[in-house]
């Protein structure tokens, strides 16, 4: 590179560097780091558009204009506990079944898992 070469990027460095110094000064010299959604909120907060998200009772209550329903109280008299000692053979029957099935499947399944092709050979005469 010559010195002429030098002196003209040194030029042109020099010139857009000047160019761009007003309008940095041009910018406000408080610099607001946070993220987009915190500046929303930031500006929400302070124009009084927030939006509450509390449950309407809790809106009602901070507001003093909770009215807490009148409670009303109901007993029921105990019931004698079911005799566990009967069964229905209606339900034995169809847990035996399930029962005979599970295993039928299970021995069907096992004795695909094992069972081998015997090979065909060929015989020649």
């Amino acid at each position: 590179m010559t010195f002429r070469h030098l002196r003209r990027s040194a030029a042109l460095g020099l010139a857009l560097a000047a160019l761009a110094a007003p309008t940095a000064l041009a910018q406000s010299s408080v610099q607001d780091l946070r993220g987009a959604d915190a500046q929303d909120a930031a500006y929400e907060f302070e124009h009084g558009a927030r939006q509450d998200l509390r449950s309407p009772d809790s809106q009602d209550r901070a507001a003093g204009t909770f009215d807490p329903p009148a409670v009303t109280v109901v007993r029921v008299p105990e019931s004698a506990p079911a005799s566990s000692s009967r069964r229905s053979w209606v339900d034995v029957a169809i847990g035996a079944g399930f029962g005979i099935v599970l295993g039928a499947l299970g021995v069907a399944g096992a004795y695909a898992g094992t069972a081998t092709r015997r090979s065909v050979t060929s015989r020649t005469a």
